[in-house]
């Protein structure tokens, strides 16, 4: 039906829910290609960057800390999460859009989102010291296995330790490969960077950010100078004999000069505040990101490692492709040992050969990655995985069309959305006439005779509760956002505080949420959110008793409820049936039938006479508000809400 469909299209390419009137017009629009013109806006929408620029996320393990058992903030990654979300609203071409992450740095050093975008490799966990060679060389492998899965769809990560087991990867492929990123560095490009590239508010934003530094360096080089005198004064001694040598001296033993315990706390948070300070705002960075060294000396070599361990080199080798495309496709690199000594250019060689239309991998794995997330499997399921330890393609032959098909139209992504949501397949109902026959033939669906029912990701869940509530705030870009976490649960650590946002920061959308590796808020573990450590190809989709004691018993899920019940009691008054109807519309895009009429307004009632009954005499709220208050959150855990249909 009309109403199913437009409800499976919002959630699907934007990820929030229509109104009544969106649904409204598209089953009584009589026009040609109503369908086509609903797609055609919602691909224009600044929301689709932001549900599509997700999934890109999950791909990329992007985070906002380093996880590890420090998990130390990244303060500025999430300008790697707006390019993202940009990228994808600004339809960019797919074969721009990946080299850009692998090397924008090289081919366009003066445009800040082409810097930008390298954070790309930066996305992965640290332990935050690179000194120690194994933990670079870590990073390396972290880099070269997400990007040959990501864009290749080749698990050539397996192949550090020995030729591949299933997939024809040698074991001189991988450090072959890995010799494209072995000179990168960490960088964090600071608003020094090309100043006319800055816009007004990242300028406005550094000065605001030198000014509250030197103000801390003033209130603690005053607050020194009235130790010093206090020490002066106690030693009889002129003010200018206190270094700052014997200052730091006094404040180390305190029971040697008369320095209270008060003195001495306020010194230390003074201290601590202009070091937490320093090096994360003061320059205020632009972007984590990745660079090449300053010159050509001293490149790191790289060696084929011995059963991957980093202390047992072997031969030397140098930057090429796999061994075994090398004579099926573009030769970029006649001569790999002349890059031995060439820094710069590196990467920008393997982006070439990955988004080369000559490629045999990388428009196959971008459009099983769309056909995946729309019809809910990819042609190839294991779309991290096109080799043959993968499950193999379902449709090899439409696997083939669509690639061609994007690589003819530019590597438009959304024309390819376009091309895939139009289609008859997309449109099928999960009911079928002849479902037991067709379940004999192929009961696991991978010939898609009808749609398959799929749970709405945790993203998805919480943004249209505060979307239906009328909470949602679409603010976009800019640094996340801490949501509110329960009381039990413990934030605080050596390297961080999670000081919670206010309440309109956090009715923004789940995509500009702090991403703490090693700190999920509640909703977005019950509901399997990504895994920020490692690639998360897809989604899992589990059904587990903390997911119905969190829609459940949750204060986010309460207040959701107290919201939709306020919004919908000021917008249809103190019609019982009317405002049953207005949160059918709201929760479920579609009116009630007459039964679940008839039940929702038995059961407001019954729950009227029961708040009435147990009301206590500070309740500030009418028994009718929390009886219609009890109907939205049951709405809010029914299946046909949390559930694409």
């Amino acid at each position: 039906s009309r109403e199913r469909l437009i409800r499976r299209a919002f959630l699907d390419l934007t990820g929030l829910l229509p109104e009544r009137e969106e649904v409204a017009g598209f089953v009584g629009d009589q026009g040609p290609d109503p369908w086509a013109r609903v797609i055609d806006r919602l691909l224009a929408s600044p929301r689709y960057g932001e549900r599509w620029g997700r999934h890109w996320l999950d791909l990329a393990r992007y985070a906002d800390s380093n996880g590890f058992e420090m998990d130390v903030m990244r303060r500025h990654a999430w300008r790697f999460r707006d390019y993202v979300i940009d990228s994808f609203n600004a339809d960019k071409p797919y074969d721009r859009f990946l080299t850009e992450q692998l090397a924008g740095d090289e081919l366009d050093p003066d445009d800040l989102e082409a810097v930008v975008a390298t954070g790309f490799c930066r996305n992965g966990p640290t332990v935050g010291n690179q000194a120690l060679e194994k933990n670079r060389w870590d990073e390396l492998d972290d880099v070269l296995s997400t990007t040959t899965e990501v864009l290749l769809g080749l698990t050539v990560g397996c192949a550090r330790c020995h030729d591949h087991k299933y997939d024809p990867i040698l074991h001189t492929d991988f450090y072959q490969l890995q010799a494209f990123f072995t000179p990168l560095k960490r960088a964090d490009i600071a608003a020094s960077f090309g100043s006319n590239e800055l816009t007004e508010g990242m300028r406005l934003q550094q000065k605001q950010a030198n000014q509250e530094h030197q103000q801390r360096v003033n209130a603690l080089q005053n607050f020194r100078d009235t130790l010093k005198q206090q020490l002066a004064d106690s030693r009889k001694l002129p003010k200018e004999q206190i270094s700052d040598q014997i200052l730091d001296k006094a404040l180390k033993e305190p029971e040697t000069d008369p320095i209270s315990q008060k003195d001495l706390a306020k010194h230390a948070l003074l201290q601590r505040e202009l070091d937490n300070y320093k090096g994360h705002q003061r320059f205020t960075p632009v972007a984590v990101t990745i660079a090449n060294p300053d010159n050509d000396d001293n490149i790191p070599a790289t060696f084929l490692l011995q059963n991957g361990d980093v202390f047992n080199p072997g031969q030397k080798v140098y930057p090429d492709i796999l061994s075994s495309v090398r004579n099926q496709t573009d030769s970029l690199i006649d001569h790999p040992e002349q890059l031995a000594n060439q820094v710069s250019g590196r990467r920008s060689l393997l982006a070439e050969w990955i988004a080369s239309p000559h490629n045999p991998f990388t428009a196959r794995v971008i459009v099983n990655r769309l056909w995946q997330h729309h019809l809910g499997q990819g042609i190839v399921r294991t779309s991290n995985d096109f080799g043959k330890a993968g499950s193999g393609p379902s449709h090899p032959a439409l696997l083939d069309y669509l690639a061609d098909w994007l690589i003819r139209n530019h590597w438009s992504l959304k024309k390819l959305h376009r091309l895939i949501v139009l289609s008859n397949t997309y449109r099928l109902s999960n009911l079928h006439p002849q479902d037991e026959r067709y379940r004999q033939i192929d009961p696991d669906n991978r010939l898609l005779w009808k749609s398959n029912p799929r749970r709405l990701e945790a993203e998805t869940i919480r943004d249209a509760m505060i979307s239906v509530s009328g909470k949602l705030h679409l603010k976009m870009g800019g640094p996340g956002f801490f949501e509110r976490l329960p009381d039990e649960m413990e934030t605080k650590t050596s390297f961080f505080s999670w000081i919670t946002s206010i309440d309109s920061e956090q009715h923004r959308r789940s995509v500009y949420m702090f991403q703490r590796r090693n700190l999920l808020h509640p909703l977005m573990e019950a509901f399997d959110a990504a895994e920020m450590n490692v690639s998360c190809e897809m989604r899992q989709s589990s059904i587990t008793t903390p997911q119905v004691f969190t829609l459940m018993n949750s204060s986010f899920s309460h207040e959701a409820s107290q919201a939709l019940a306020q919004r919908i009691h000021e917008e249809t008054g103190s019609s019982v049936s009317r405002q049953a109807i207005r949160l059918f519309w709201l929760g479920l895009s579609r009116a009630p039938v007459q039964e679940e009429l008839s039940q929702c307004v038995d059961f407001v009632t019954n729950q009227i006479r029961f708040h009435t009954q147990s009301i206590d005499d500070h309740s500030e709220q009418a028994p009718e508000i929390t009886a219609l208050k009890d109907l939205c959150h049951i709405i809010l855990n029914c299946n046909e809400f949390i559930y694409l249909d």
